[in-house]
């Protein structure tokens, strides 16, 4: 088989995922792919055609509640350690400028979009040295690189010793190359080959990448690498990882996003017809009777509709407008049960400005809903980007722990002001110690996430002297003992 070949969960898959991708993008791109996504009715010619789909209208339901789901995963930056030998990956994770948290933030819209990401750990191909610092030398860095969906073509897995491993991965990449204008670049489709070789004389088994290049005929093998870890020894696995929407294996997870998607074709469809019955119908046609062939023929096309405009008919001839009197209400209600379907199943940003008041329950239960799927993504993302960057400190020499966790408190939990006096309260009565109360006002956003509480105690002290309670004047004063007094007699 050609390295072209593709796996079939990747063909059963491939239609929903360029639907996604389509609808994601937008109005633009749902309307290029024409009869893809709306039927082209019955009698009716290209042109006919191309006026039903311009008057059509897409709500752009699918690619906010991505952007929704994306903001709460993301709405506190993730938390990230790293060992020194990594931490250029924090400024440049890709080699291309890309910070660390952007390029996770890039991946969580692929996983939230298509439901599936890959994930490849990469060294430059440089020259078979035996020494980490001779590497460093030659500017050698692992870097992550990002596979949507579509990219990841094939893959298999092997039984080695007693478990099953990844065995093979098959990529394709656009790849820009400079053209023969130096403002023009050629874009060429490259695919990266990464196996586990099996052992051979004089080699050992290992981690191989293999490149193959069109050559007018067929894509052929055009060059091969080997990389090694810092004391020379060859991986004994692949550095690729798989982000899913539901688990981090290579079994091709449902996208979060489909159903809405669909629900969003459903609704472009109707507003097609809907807007293409409004154009027939909602302008009124002048009916003109007891005409002879002989008036035809000499005014054809010479009537103007308008106040300005003034029609002289023979005699016993008469004149109207024919209008429908039709509200086309079935479409229009068909288009808002779509919406409110699509709001049901996650799209909550499609309605701002929601109706009514939602109980204490109703609301915790929507967004146990919605962060459950959320939390799936959120803790992929984590165990994904985290396996990666463990990869890259291995190969890098690294030493110490790497931390990476996105964020799963995905909705604000401002504290009101009540439970704000009552926290206080608790803590000036001796109910809950001064740590209880500052984790809570953290928890509830009072305080930011992160502050240290030994600090924060002493930037009060600082702005206390800074700033001190106003002194009181002598009349102030007797007014204040005055009050005291009184309280005292009432008691």
């Amino acid at each position: 088989m050609p390295v072209t070949t593709t796996h079939p969960e990747y063909d059963k898959t491939a239609n929903s995922w360029k639907k996604l991708r389509d609808v994601i993008e937008g109005e633009e791109a749902v309307k290029a792919a024409g009869v893809l996504y709306l039927p082209k009715p019955g009698g009716r010619d290209d042109d006919d055609f191309d006026r039903y789909v311009t008057r059509a209208q897409f709500f752009d339901a699918t690619s906010k509640t991505a952007d929704g789901m994306v903001g709460g995963i993301f709405r506190k930056p993730p938390i990230v350690d790293l060992p020194t030998e990594i931490e250029y990956l924090e400024d440049d994770a890709d080699g291309k400028g890309t910070p660390l948290d952007q390029l996770s933030k890039d991946g969580a819209e692929e996983v939230v979009g298509l439901g599936r990401l890959g994930v490849l750990v990469d060294m430059p191909n440089v020259p078979e040295v035996k020494r980490l610092d001779e590497e460093r030398e030659m500017g050698a860095q692992a870097r992550l690189y990002l596979y949507a969906a579509e990219s990841v073509i094939n893959w298999s897995y092997a039984r080695i010793g007693s478990v099953y491993k990844l065995a093979r991965v098959v990529l394709r990449e656009e790849v820009s190359t400079p053209g023969d204008d130096e403002f023009a670049e050629d874009e060429s489709v490259v695919y990266r080959v990464l196996d586990l070789e099996a052992e051979q004389e004089g080699l050992p088994a290992g981690y191989r990448v293999r490149l193959f290049e069109d050559n007018g005929e067929e894509y052929v093998e055009t060059g091969t690498y080997r990389p090694t870890l810092p004391n020379g020894a060859r991986l004994d696995f692949i550095p690729f990882t798989f982000i899913g929407s539901s688990n981090n294996t290579a079994a091709v997870d449902k996208p979060p996003l489909l159903d809405i998607a669909n629900v969003n074709i459903g609704h472009y469809r109707n507003s097609a017809d809907y807007e293409d019955a409004l154009f027939m119908v909602g302008q009124p046609t002048p009916v003109i009777t007891g005409l002879d062939q002989q008036f035809i023929e000499k005014n054809k096309g010479q009537f103007v509709i308008g106040s300005r405009a003034a029609w002289l008919l023979p005699k016993d001839s008469t004149a109207n407008l024919l209008e429908s009197s039709r509200d086309l209400g079935a479409l229009s209600a068909a288009m808002t049960s779509k919406e409110g379907q699509m709001i049901q199943l996650g799209a909550k940003l499609i309605d701002a400005n929601r109706s009514g008041v939602e109980a204490a329950e109703t609301i915790r239960l929507r967004q146990t809903g919605e962060a459950s799927v959320l939390g799936s993504v959120s803790s992929n993302i984590s165990r994904g980007f985290r396996m990666a960057l463990e990869w890259a400190s291995q190969w890098m020499g690294g030493s110490g722990e790497v931390a990476f966790t996105a964020n799963t408190d995905f909705f604000p939990a401002r504290l009101s002001s009540a439970d704000l006096k009552e926290l206080v309260a608790s803590w000036q009565g001796g109910v809950i110690t001064y740590g209880t109360l500052f984790d809570n006002l953290v928890a509830g956003e009072v305080i930011a996430p992160g502050t240290d509480v030994d600090e924060y105690e002493s930037e009060l002290e600082t702005e206390a002297a800074k700033n001190p309670p106003p002194a009181l004047g002598d009349d102030e004063l007797d007014e204040e003992i005055d009050d005291e007094v009184v309280i005292v007699e009432e008691e």
